[in-house]
C-alpha cells in the first residue's frame, strides 16, 4: 500500500484541494437538482409521524430539537433514488447546521494540507448561509480517512461513477422564518451513480409523464417523481422553439389526446381524467433557449 508522503506527492496538495472541492460543489448541485423535483411535494405534505422510520431517517426523528413533518419518503431524481424528509426547529439557522455538521462522519486526516485547504474541506463539508437561509452538504464516509484510503475511494468511485464508493451525500437546506427554520433534508442510501445524471446531450435517464404528448426536438432535462405517490416532474429544454410556439403545440396536441386545457397564471392546466397536469413554457433572455416544466399534481 502506498504510504501518506507517496500519496500526496502523486495526487499533489492542489490537485487534491481541488478533487475535495469538485466533490463537495457536485453534492451541493446535486442537492439542488433534487430541491426542483422535490418542491411540489413539500408543500402538500402531510404529518405521517406513525410511518416506520429507517436508517438516516430515524436519526433524524430522533433528534429532539426538531419535529418532522413528514417521515422519510423517497424519490428518484434522473434515475438516481434519494430520501427526503421535512423538520422544524426553534433553533437558528446556524444552530441547525451546526447539528448536521456534527453528525457528519466524514473528514480527511492529513496533517500535511493544514493551513493550505481549508478546515471544512478537509472536514468534507460544503456550507454557506446567512441568517435567514443556509445550505450544508456533506459526505459521510463513516468517520476520519486517512489519505490513502481517500485516494482509494477516488480511484473506485472514479472507476465505477458510484458516489457510494466514496461515501453518502447528506444535503440540508434550513430556510428561517419567523421564529421557526423549516429544514429540508436530502440523503442517499446505497448506490447513488451519477455518471449519467445529468448528460451534456440527448435525454437525462428517467421517464416522460405517463401519455403526455413530447414536442419535437425538446431535450430531457429532468425526470422526479416520488415513490408510491402520483406526483411527478419533467423540465426539457428547446432551442429552437419559443415559449408561445410550444404553448400552442401543447393546446392542440393536448386538445387532440382527449385532454381539457385552461390557461392559469401560472401556465397551462390539463385535465384528463383523474389527472392534472401543469404546464409552465418560458424563454430565457439570456440564453435563448425555451425551458418547459410538465408537473402531475394528481
Amino acid at each position: 500500500m502506498l504510504g501518506r508522503r507517496s500519496v500526496l506527492g502523486r495526487l499533489g496538495v492542489r490537485a487534491l484541494g481541488r478533487r475535495l472541492v469538485g466533490l463537495l460543489r457536485a453534492a451541493v448541485a446535486l442537492g439542488c437538482v433534487t430541491l426542483i423535483g422535490s418542491f411540489l411535494w413539500l408543500r402538500s405534505a402531510e404529518a405521517r409521524l406513525g410511518e416506520t422510520l429507517v436508517g438516516f431517517g430515524d436519526e433524524l426523528s430522533r433528534w429532539t430539537a426538531a419535529h418532522p413533518q413528514s417521515g422519510p419518503r423517497a424519490m428518484t431524481i434522473n434515475g438516481l433514488e434519494l430520501r427526503f424528509m421535512t423538520l422544524t426547529t426553534k433553533l437558528s439557522v446556524a444552530g441547525a447546521l451546526d447539528h448536521f455538521q456534527q453528525n457528519c462522519r466524514g473528514g480527511l486526516h492529513a496533517p500535511a494540507l493544514a493551513g493550505k485547504l481549508e478546515m471544512t474541506l478537509l472536514a468534507g463539508v460544503f456550507r454557506q448561509g446567512t441568517e435567514r437561509q443556509g445550505v450544508l452538504a456533506c459526505l459521510d464516509t463513516g468517520g476520519v480517512l486517512e489519505v490513502t484510503e481517500l485516494a482509494e475511494r477516488l480511484t473506485r468511485m472514479q472507476e465505477s461513477g458510484n458516489l457510494n464508493d466514496l461515501g453518502k451525500l447528506r444535503y440540508v437546506l434550513a430556510r428561517r422564518s419567523g421564529n421557526t427554520t423549516t429544514l429540508l433534508v436530502l440523503w442517499t442510501e446505497g448506490d447513488a451513480r451519477l455518471f449519467n445524471l445529468l448528460p451534456k446531450s440527448g435525454d437525462a435517464p428517467g421517464h416522460d409523464l405517463r401519455d403526455w404528448p413530447r414536442p419535437p426536438g425538446v431535450r430531457r432535462l429532468l425526470s422526479a417523481a416520488e415513490h408510491g405517490q402520483p406526483y411527478a416532474m419533467t423540465l426539457y429544454d428547446a432551442e429552437h422553439q419559443s415559449a408561445r410556439e410550444l404553448e400552442v403545440w401543447y393546446e392542440q396536441a393536448l386538445s387532440k389526446a382527449g385532454w381539457s386545457v385552461t390557461r392559469t397564471q401560472g401556465g397551462l392546466l390539463a385535465r384528463g381524467g383523474e389527472r392534472s397536469v401543469l404546464l409552465h413554457v418560458k424563454t430565457s433572455s439570456s440564453s435563448g433557449k425555451t425551458v418547459i416544466t410538465a408537473a402531475e399534481l394528481s
